[in-house]
């Protein structure tokens, strides 16, 4: 049946890697990882291992599955993220089951209030389990890819990276090195009047925060000129440089159909190999960006995940 616990010191990031790599070797989408690339991931997601669940051999004590738990605060965490879920194929059956069954009790007894994950569409098999678990669906995002074609791109660029836009202020791109408060609120839901894309955990402005101070995010900012020449962020883009994701593309809505976002997205493939295939996940409620990233970009469809939260605090 396999011992449940927490994995904390049981394991180390080569075992981890290991047994990563077995998990999803017959996976509906292969997957493969690197202990520099899994040490990047536990790192961007926040996993804390104090909060990960091992599941280990009755005889040998060797890991053979995990779920790997991301943290939304170091002191007192209340949410946690399935960062990724593995079992090697002859220890499964209801692993995932007993995993979450087992340790729940203890999540609500640290506090947690909520767990929330992806799920691939298509495997069905998850995605029951989840729900057998209490996992509910409160979205579908969906994922593109593609290569950028920057000449096709050259009809909608500002002049010299800067112009003026419809507003009557000018537009400048800028490489941030540094990701200070007015780029958090204005990437902030709160207090806003119209609807925003909802980034997933790994995608969030505190997953970009943390992957940009470790050296593998990039980000550019828009500004404009407004009220007496005062400068105001009206765009943002923000990619992952070891994976190609793009994290997030955002632009204010009073400023939109005036190429911002394709100004942005030039401006961030210029500092990459043509022949490299960036991806993108789209809340699919947002017809507009998928339009965007299909239409003006010629990505393609690459899968679609179920994001699902399951409900611990107590009504």
């Amino acid at each position: 049946m396999g011992v449940i616990k927490l994995i904390n010191d049981n394991s180390d990031i080569k075992e981890l890697t290991k047994i990563f790599n077995e998990s999803f070797s017959d996976y509906v989408y292969p997957l493969s990882v690197t202990e520099s690339s899994l040490t990047q991931k536990i790192q961007g997601d926040s996993v804390s291992l104090e909060y990960s669940i091992g599941l280990f051999s009755e005889d040998t004590n060797q890991l053979e599955g995990f779920i790997l738990h991301g943290i939304d605060n170091l002191e007192k965490p209340k949410r946690l993220y399935n960062s990724a879920t593995g079992v090697i194929p002859n220890a499964r059956g209801k692993s995932v089951e007993r995993c979450y069954n087992t340790m729940i009790p203890y999540f609500i007894e640290k506090g947690i209030e909520s767990i929330i994950l992806e799920v691939v569409t298509t495997n069905e098999r998850a995605s029951k389990v989840y729900e057998r678990c209490g996992f509910k669906i409160i979205s579908t995002i969906n994922s593109y890819k593609g290569l950028i074609n920057k000449d096709s791109l050259k009809p909608y660029l500002f002049k010299n990276c800067e112009d003026q836009v419809d507003s009557g202020g000018s537009m400048k791109i800028k490489k941030l090195d540094s990701i200070n408060d007015e780029v958090i609120e204005f990437l902030s839901p709160k207090n806003k009047n119209y609807p925003m894309m909802i980034p997933t955990w790994s995608n969030s402005i505190k997953a970009i925060t943390k992957e940009f101070d470790l050296g593998f995010n990039k980000c550019w900012i828009v500004t404009s000129k407004i009220n007496n020449d005062k400068e105001v962020i009206v765009g943002f883009l923000s990619v992952n440089d070891q994976t190609f994701r793009i994290r997030q593309l955002f632009v204010s809505p009073d400023y939109r159909n005036q190429n911002i976002a394709t100004n942005l997205i030039h401006t961030m493939a210029l500092e990459f190999n043509e022949n490299t295939t960036f991806n993108f996940g789209i809340d699919s409620k947002f017809d507009n960006t998928i339009n965007f990233f299909t239409k003006r970009l010629g990505f393609v469809y690459l899968l679609s995940v179920y994001e699902k939260l399951l409900n611990l605090k107590k009504e």
